[in-house]
């Protein structure tokens, strides 16, 4: 909840100001961080930190994808995509959960089986976003010699 809410206050327009892929890594990354915190945790310290983190990455990444989203929308009309970016979101919300307890209940190693999806859930993520943008860099290099 801290980290989401200083988020949110502090850094909800830098998308706007530096841009949508440049947000985007770091937040997948510092949900990552909070993974591995999950992970190690030993004591209460590490959770609380874990869930700054865990908050900071959501607060990040959900302002970003959420204008993103808008902006990529082919028919420019903002208030179906925030609907599809508020209906993800809640689906999110209660999926995670009720995925979370089920794999704790029934999984092996129910404390940390989660994690571990999540974990590789975010490299996942990451790896196709960082495909996506090298390639449009590339194309945009690729562009500009053309043009040349």
């Amino acid at each position: 909840m801290i980290g989401n809410v200083i988020a949110l206050f502090f850094l909800g327009r830098l998308s706007d100001q530096v841009g949508r892929r440049i947000i985007s890594l770091p937040a997948i990354g510092v949900a990552a961080v909070s993974t591995i915190f999950y992970l190690l945790a030993s004591g209460t310290g590490w959770l609380y930190w874990a869930r700054v983190l865990s908050g900071l990455s959501i607060g990040l990444g959900s302002g970003t994808c959420t204008a993103w989203l808008v902006e990529l929308s082919e028919d420019k009309d903002e208030s179906a995509a925030s609907v599809l970016a508020t209906a993800a979101n809640m689906l999110g919300l209660g999926v995670g959960p009720l995925l979370g307890g089920f794999l704790a209940q029934y999984g092996a190693w129910p404390l940390h089986l989660c994690f571990v999806i999540s974990m590789t859930r975010l490299e996942l993520i990451k790896n196709k976003f960082s495909w996506i943008y090298i390639k449009s860099i590339t194309m945009e290099s690729y562009h500009v010699v053309i043009s040349s």
